[in-house]
């Protein structure tokens, strides 16, 4: 008998813990590492998520800098009116706003028909709760807008990313043209 089996063997049944007799027989280690084993391959095998990303980068208003260049050579006190121009940049935080509107969500449940009677979902609010908990959308360094799905179905998730892309492209196209009817209106006065 070696060192090891003495150290081992040396205590007494009355002062052993009952769960080192369960872990010392090696049949009962054996079923609790196939049990672990099948419990992890379940877990890593079903159910797959897919990710769907997809970037846009919103328009620059930087060529408004040279309107507000121009006025501020006319004079002094033009700065003022050209902020009214929009002269500043757009905050990246007004095009996170965008994208996680109610009018973007409303568009694409709209483009997928995802509300009705046969649809994934029953009400235009259920959808929205659950498309806002499949659907991330953030911004990366430099103001690039990402849009991130994670579903089980690879083809659902490639179709909602699309239709948040379409929607919030539009919706930007759409602040673009209001921004210029607005400096236009302004001008104009």
């Amino acid at each position: 008998m070696n060192y090891a089996d003495r150290i081992s063997r040396s205590g007494t049944a009355s002062n052993r813990v009952p769960f080192v007799g369960f872990v010392e027989n090696a049949r009962n280690r054996r079923i609790v590492y196939a049990l672990a084993a099948i419990v992890l391959a379940i877990f890593v095998f079903f159910p797959r998520p897919y990710v769907a990303r997809a970037t846009l980068v919103p328009q620059d208003t930087s060529s408004s800098a040279g309107t507000n260049t121009m006025l501020t050579l006319l004079g002094g006190q033009s700065q003022n009116f050209a902020s009214l121009l929009g002269g500043g940049r757009v905050s990246n935080d007004l095009y996170l706003i965008i994208g996680r509107s109610d009018s973007v969500a409303t568009d694409v449940i709209n483009r997928l028909n995802l509300v009705g009677p046969s649809r994934p979902y029953t009400t235009l609010e259920r959808a929205k709760v659950k498309l806002a908990k499949k659907v991330d959308i953030h911004l990366l360094l430099g103001g690039v807008m990402e849009i991130e799905t994670r579903t089980n179905d690879a083809k659902y998730s490639k179709d909602l990313t699309a239709a948040y892309v379409a929607a919030i492209s539009k919706q930007l196209a759409s602040f673009g043209r209001q921004l210029i009817t607005n400096k236009q209106r302004i001008v104009e006065q």
